[in-house]
């Protein structure tokens, strides 16, 4: 180790004594937050609220879901539909759940996770409507087509 001729060892400061004064940046600030005076500096300026009506309509139901309900209904595929002309009988549809599960529809029935009813059903297609809010709040109504695929060459009048 070299020494100087002070008799102290380079790069070795004299630590300061521990009964002496604090240097002034290691003094407390006496600044103090009051939050009456001033305002919260983590609270945003801007707050996002989340409509009311929105809120109010999320209810759960008092029984519980069907198949058909579970699922949206623009995953359902037409199978099969008996339609009557006349009106005295009530037409039917066939549908295939994804998962190849069979299920015939009647008009009023629930279907899809957006509080669908099946509306009409004709010929050629099952129109279910569904009822929601949209990002808005606003109430809207949209009809759903679910159509009747005929396969190539089959003819059936």
């Amino acid at each position: 180790m070299f020494v100087h001729a002070e008799g102290q060892v380079p790069g070795h400061e004299e630590a300061p004594s521990l009964s002496g004064e604090m240097p002034a940046w290691m003094q407390p600030s006496s600044y103090r937050y009051d939050p009456l005076v001033t305002t919260d500096p983590f609270v945003p300026f801007i707050r996002k609220e989340e409509p009311p009506a929105l809120q109010a309509e999320e209810v759960p139901l008092s029984r519980p879901l069907t198949p058909l309900e579970k699922i949206d209904v623009t995953q359902l595929t037409a199978v099969g539909i008996v339609w009557y002309p006349a009106g005295n009988k009530q037409s039917m549809a066939m549908v295939q759940l994804p998962d190849g599960k069979g299920f015939v529809l009647r008009k009023g029935m629930r279907v899809g996770r957006h509080n669908g009813v099946v509306d009409t059903i004709t010929p050629e297609a099952i129109i279910v409507r569904e009822q929601g809010r949209d990002i808005f709040g606003k109430q809207i109504t949209r009809d759903v087509l679910i159509k009747l695929h005929r396969k190539q060459g089959v003819q059936h009048d």
